[in-house]
């Protein structure tokens, strides 16, 4: 097989104006950018090297599973768990199946810094407007896309966005277009947009030349006599040659042909139709036919990732329930078996304004058809050194300019019909839009202030402490809302940590912005104002030394594992977040402190590092999470002069006892299949902490020990306070004066 992904072509010239620019665009500013330009300018190799060099961190995605694969990332719906169907601002999802991201995909999405959409020309509008509305959620809900740069990737001029009539019907009310620049989300942010204009893949001056004309609609007699010379009815097709059509009926036909001159008899499998599922809508015809050697391709994504939508191979085996299929990039053949579509039906609740979606039939069957042909749509992404054009029937927008972009010279093209000038489309709202590019193109100067506004932004958002501060108010909130279950200690924790987010840190930080906004007036580069270095430097060690020891070590040192499960779920989520957001807020400011000062890369680095790695840096947080492991023994938090008044594991009254106890409640539980409450709370806890009874009487004596539990546990107990009395040299504990002692 001759067909190679557009990665595989060489990296561009280091020599190209438009590529230096989108490169610099997307590395110092925050702006959005629409990266277009002809099929074969290195948009998708410009993607690659930018994955290797780029200091941001970044999440790669695209509309279908192939563009994805060639991409280097992962589909859009699949990253943001979006449901399939119209998304309409501002509405619900029946079923509440949007945006159930699992608490990694949260710690991904608010550490990213850039989201690269590669093939963006088939994203419609509405699905950009579902990723806008999660970013929102789990970032900035003020800012077009959380405040998440975006870099989308595209040709418009190529396969439009598929919205089916029913789709269709849902959105028009919402949306001028389907394309992907109607999202109002985009409006909003504004992109810039930068063309490629030098062409890599095709190395021939006249194919280029006839590719430009054919893309811009430009079908002239010329043209076409010079392309239609390609037409050869007597050409046979010779192994591992691909025809590329324009319906999948020219496809099947060719297909059933060079099945049939396989030897052997071919094995059928009947596809299983449940419900509603029109003949019109079968992904797939509901009889297969292959043979061993038949040339195939999948047609749907595998959840197991063993294949993708688009990728080729050949049949090794047939079995009865299935096949086995030889890919060339596999050590092993994979094997096959049916899957399932469905057949949603989409309408608007026009009480409640919710789309709500029912699954009407399902269709079951091999994900896989014959392969010596395919449709063009099925070609996007990819390069052919040798192909067979059918496009005399072409009927979309850009499905011929498409087709004829997929090989790399004119002689490797062998056209099966005659392209008439019929066949070559163009939409009249891509002409409109690519009309406004042209006068929005970016200068140097223009990246510059751009550059700069990037730099505000960040300095701005890392002082400004709401957020912060909103999330130690519930952190203490929640705390006094239950203050009779919980114990001193933590009470005091979360007081403190209110005290130094919101009448500490947030006043001092919105009376220093006026100060950020008059030094940048001076000199706008943050990276090259001496003075603005010299006082953020001073506001890094101010401002970074109360998050540690006001914020950051209290949250390490309060015990959150209480005994009410929906209450510790609610106070660890809480105080995770709050966590994630000091520590990000303290890693930017020690970026700050280095000699070097502000660094928009360095400051990047060190934020996106923080978000990420924030629950391996907070032991005491992740241990409260989980209620199916014993608490890890903390380590001593040595006490600082600078401290905001911290409540620190000091304040717990022998903070080693109440481990040795809490791991001996845990092993007693874990073996008796019994929640920890049963055999003591978390106040007798720290009370059997303070007092070290030594006897079964002073035992008794604690809140929450009866009798029974006293005679279940009693001995066990007393038996690791006076061990903890030996390892600090401290003499037994003197029995009560009316009851012998048992130790």
């Amino acid at each position: 097989m001759n067909e190679r992904s557009d990665t595989d072509l060489p990296v561009p010239d280091d020599d190209n104006p438009e590529l230096a620019l989108a490169r610099d665009y997307v590395t110092t500013t925050g702006r959005n950018v629409f990266l277009t330009g002809r099929a074969g300018t290195g948009k998708t190799t410009f993607l690659r090297s930018l994955r290797e060099s780029c200091p941001k961190r970044m999440v790669v995605t695209a509309p279908t599973g192939i563009a994805a694969i060639n991409a280097g990332g992962v589909t859009l719906h699949s990253f943001f768990q979006l449901a399939l169907g119209p998304h309409l601002p501002g509405a619900e999802h029946g079923g509440g199946r949007r945006y159930r991201l699992s608490r990694a995909k949260i710690d991904m999405i608010r550490g990213m810094d850039l989201l690269v959409i590669d093939e963006i020309s088939m994203v419609r509008a509405d699905v950009l407007d579902a990723v806008d509305d999660v970013l929102r959620r789990q970032r900035d809900p003020h800012r077009p896309f959380g405040g998440v740069q975006l870099l989308m990737i595209g040709d418009l001029r190529q396969l439009p966005p598929i919205a089916q009539d029913a789709e269709w019907e849902v959105l028009r009310r919402a949306y001028e277009t389907p394309y992907f620049f109607s999202s109002h989300a985009l409006a909003e942010a504004r992109p810039r947009c930068i063309e490629l204009r030098r062409v890599y893949r095709q190395q021939e001056g006249r194919f280029l030349d006839l590719l430009n004309e054919i893309r811009d609609g430009h079908a002239t007699p010329s043209v076409l006599a010079e392309l239609n010379r390609r037409h050869l009815p007597g050409h046979v097709p010779a192994d591992g040659e691909v025809t590329l059509c324009t319906h999948n009926a020219q496809a099947d036909r060719i297909n059933a042909d060079r099945l049939a001159a396989l030897p052997g008899p071919a094995r059928e499998f009947r596809a299983s139709v449940d419900g509603t599922f029109p003949e019109s809508a079968y992904p797939l015809e509901p009889v297969l036919r292959f043979k061993t050697g038949a040339q195939v391709m999948f047609v749907k994504n595998d959840p197991e990732h063993r294949f993708h939508n688009g990728k080729l191979g050949r049949v090794a085996a047939v079995r009865a329930d299935g096949l086995d299929v030889e890919c060339p990039d596999d050590p092993e053949p994979i094997r096959v078996a049916p899957m399932r579509w469905d057949n949603c039906k989409y309408a608007v609740d026009p009480d409640g304004g919710r789309i709500v979606e029912t699954v009407e039939g399902s269709f079951t069957q091999l994900p896989l058809r014959l392969a010596w042909a395919i449709t063009i749509h099925k070609s996007q992404g990819l390069t052919f050194d040798r192909a067979i054009l059918d496009a005399g029937r072409a009927f979309a927008p850009g499905q011929v300019y498409v087709a004829l972009s997929r090989c790399r010279t004119l002689e490797g093209l062998v056209l099966r019909t005659p392209i008439p000038a019929s066949a070559v489309q163009t939409d009249p709202r891509v002409t409109d839009f690519h009309r406004r590019l042209a006068e929005a193109i970016p200068s140097a100067e223009t990246l510059r202030q751009d550059a700069l506004d990037h730099q505000r932004t960040l300095l701005t958002d890392l002082f400004d402490f709401g957020r912060l501060a909103r999330s130690a108010e519930r952190f203490a909130a929640l705390l006094g809302e239950n203050a009779t279950a919980l114990p001193a200690p933590l009470l005091a924790s979360g007081d403190g940590i209110l005290r130094t987010a919101a009448h500490d840190l947030a006043p001092v930080a919105a009376r220093f912005l006026p100060q950020l906004d008059a030094y940048l007036r001076d000199d706008p580069d943050a990276e090259t104002n001496p003075p603005l270095r010299d006082r953020l430097r001073k506001a890094a060690d101010w401002f970074g030394l109360r998050l540690e020891n006001g914020i950051l070590r209290p949250l390490a040192a309060a015990d959150l594992d209480v005994d009410n499960k929906a209450l510790r779920k609610q106070l660890t989520d809480t105080a995770v977040r709050l966590d994630s957001e000091a520590r990000v807020k303290t890693a930017c400011f020690r970026s700050l402190a280095t000699p070097e000062g502000y660094r928009t890369a360095a400051f990047l680095e060190a934020r996106a590092s923080a978000i990420l790695k924030h629950d391996e840096a907070s032991p005491g947080l992740s241990a409260a999470a989980s209620s199916a492991s014993p608490r890890p023994r903390r380590r001593d938090i040595p006490p600082t002069a600078a401290s905001a008044d911290p409540v620190s594991a000091g304040d717990i009254p022998n903070p080693e006892l109440v481990e040795r106890l809490r791991c001996w409640r845990y092993e007693t539980c874990t073996a008796q299949h019994l929640p920890a409450y049963i055999v003591f709370s978390q106040k007798t806890l720290y009370a059997l902490a303070a007092a070290m009874p030594a006897d079964l009487h002073a035992l008794g004596a604690i809140p929450g020990f009866g009798a029974r539990k006293t005679a279940q546990y009693g001995e066990a107990i007393l038996a690791i306070i006076a061990d903890y009395r030996r390892t600090l040299g401290l003499p037994d504990a003197p029995p009560s004066p009316t009851t012998p002692s048992l130790l």
